[in-house]
């Protein structure tokens, strides 16, 4: 197989005082992007090396932090169930209305074809952004959910109604998502997201798709909430095919 790979030009930005990491291939004359979004507790430097992946393979990357994380302040415990109920949705619904600063700054870099990305918390913030935008040509979903109700449901006890509520679920608007390349990814051993529920909304996607390859549900035996080589292949495949990248 013939692969072509990139030397990348990687340098921190703040765009409308949102920091990020830009990372541009060097001599690639397509007009790819991708927003690539964090999970819950991590920041964008911790997903350089993913970021990395999808650039030397030719797509313009930008990796922001999200807001209560990296640069942005940081809580003390992340984990705490109190602190994850008040401020988890709050943040994917923040990172969704910025999303069009990062599509204007694209388009000014001369980027005018757009993916979204995300592990875990950006899962979710990515699927939210691609019902958004009907421009955009893909989505992949690592670890994440489309259904978040499903986040209140794993709650234990109170803590199921001291959730602040979500502006927006990506399964209440599954027609905006027919006919529209998704790359869902999951382990099977992930006792943080439950990999049955993106199975579940798949089958919903593809009973209404009529073009039932645009969509591919890939889970993984053994694995918990991680993101593989194997994971980052299908991603890098899935963005050459959608990006239309030779």
């Amino acid at each position: 197989m013939n692969q072509k790979y990139f030397a990348v030009d990687t340098k921190r930005i703040v765009v409308e005082e949102i920091p990020a990491l830009f990372m541009r291939p060097e001599g690639v004359e397509n007009r790819l992007g991708i927003l690539f979004y964090h999970g819950w507790s991590s920041t964008k430097e911790h997903n350089a090396f993913r970021g990395a992946a999808l650039a030397t393979s030719g797509a313009t990357v930008i990796i922001p932090d999200a807001i209560h994380h990296g640069e942005r302040g940081a809580f003390s415990e992340y984990q705490k169930p109190e602190t994850t109920a008040q401020y988890f949705f709050q943040t994917i619904e923040q990172s969704r209305k910025e999303f069009p600063i990062w599509k204007k700054y694209l388009q000014e870099q001369g980027i005018d074809r757009i993916m979204v990305m995300g592990h875990s918390m950006g899962g979710f913030t990515a699927s939210t952004i691609y019902c958004d935008d009907e421009d955009l040509l893909g989505l992949v979903n690592l670890n994440g959910l489309f259904d978040f109700t499903v986040m209140e449901q794993m709650a234990s006890g109170g803590l199921k109604n001291r959730y602040i509520p979500f502006e927006q679920n990506p399964a209440d608007e599954i027609e905006k998502l027919k006919n529209r390349p998704i790359l869902m990814l999951a382990g099977e051993d992930d006792a943080l997201i439950p990999y049955t529920e993106q199975q579940k909304f798949y089958e919903r996607l593809q009973e209404m798709n009529d073009e039932k390859d645009l969509v591919r549900f890939i889970s993984y035996e053994y694995l918990g909430h991680f993101v593989t080589t194997n994971m980052m292949e299908e991603s890098v495949s899935f963005m050459k095919r959608v990006g239309d990248i030779r």
